[in-house]
């Protein structure tokens, strides 16, 4: 689980760069 956490996690992170507007208020 924590390799499959771990690569969720960079991929919410790449998406976040290119779009924080629309990932933000999702994630809190």
């Amino acid at each position: 689980p924590n390799g499959r956490f771990e690569t969720q996690t960079k991929i919410c992170l790449s998406i976040s760069n290119h779009h924080p507007e629309h990932w933000q208020p999702s994630w809190g």
